[in-house]
């Protein structure tokens, strides 16, 4: 089934207007549910926009835009709301493609509005993905765009394309992720990029320290750190780094330059690809091979 990534129009939710994809067919379906024993909240989100905020009401609101190519096929797409213990688990339901269900585009746009502390957990195969103001406890995301601003915990994110783009977070962050820019600005706590492939990495303004496990390919720009800044493996690509209160180590670095300024701990190269290696104004001791 050929599944494409449409352009929602977010009603009330969004000030701006933009212009859908066409539509030929489409419903639409509403849930509300009320919180006050509820612990947290687990989306099961599959193809379609997806466009989450925080609400002063302690209650979860969801309105669904169903889209097909035929109106027959609007009737089996669906949200389902179970509860698991303390857990609220909604999800959307679509059959699997076959000789008697076969669509050329099916999805279903949502609209989410739930208490800010109140943690969710978001799994999504495709579309893109706007986050405000909540507490967006774990992401896993198949492709398209990923943008939280103000986001209110610690987050875990697992994303297999598309771009990531944080501005604001109170807590620290974890990312694996495939392909796609990652950009990260004003983090209270650490940041972790446990696996990237390619893309490149941006990382501004974190309270924490900053640690990168593995970079297959892609620049890595990093500045203003509250602690130590990390480099396990880094494939190919330039490294800029500067403004770290703490120290600075790259463990293994294949090709691009490494430039290094305004460290007040230590700056340490295990094993230097092909690119030169530069350094301003850094306080501790500097090791690099020679």
């Amino acid at each position: 089934m050929h599944i494409r990534l449409p352009v929602f129009l977010m009603s009330s939710l969004l000030c701006s207007s933009v212009v859908a994809d066409p539509c030929e067919y489409e419903r639409f379906e509403s849930v509300r549910r009320d919180l006050a024993s509820i612990a947290s909240i687990e989306l099961n989100a599959l193809a379609g926009e997806l466009y989450i905020q925080s609400h002063s009401a302690d209650e979860l609101a969801i309105r669904g835009r169903i889209c097909a190519d035929s109106e027959k096929y609007l009737k089996d797409i669906r949200l389902e709301v179970e509860l698991s213990d303390q857990r609220l688990v909604v999800t959307v339901i679509m059959p699997p493609s076959n000789t008697f269900w076969d669509p050329d585009y099916a999805y279903m746009d949502l609209e989410v509005e739930l208490p800010a502390e109140m943690p969710i957990h978001i799994k999504d195969s495709s579309g893109d993905i706007i986050l405000r103001g909540i507490s967006a406890a774990s992401i896993n995301d198949g492709s398209g765009k990923i943008k939280g601003v103000d986001l209110k915990s610690s987050t875990r994110i697992e994303d297999s394309s598309g771009d990531i783009v944080i501005r604001g977070l109170d807590g620290s962050i974890s990312v694996t992720d495939s392909s796609g820019d990652v950009d990260l600005a004003n983090v209270t706590g650490d940041v972790d990029i446990i696996a990237d492939g390619s893309g490149e990495i941006e990382i501004s303004r974190t309270g924490g320290y900053v640690k990168i496990g593995r970079d297959g390919s892609g620049g890595i720009d990093i500045d203003y750190t509250g602690g130590d800044v990390t480099i396990d493996s880094d494939g190919s690509g330039n490294i800029q780094i500067s403004h770290v209160e703490g120290h600075v180590h790259i463990g293994t670095d294949g090709s691009g330059s490494i430039d290094i300024s305004d460290v007040t701990g230590d700056f340490r190269v295990d094993a230097k690809g092909s690119g030169d290696i530069r350094t301003k104004r850094i306080q501790g001791n500097i090791f690099t091979p020679r």
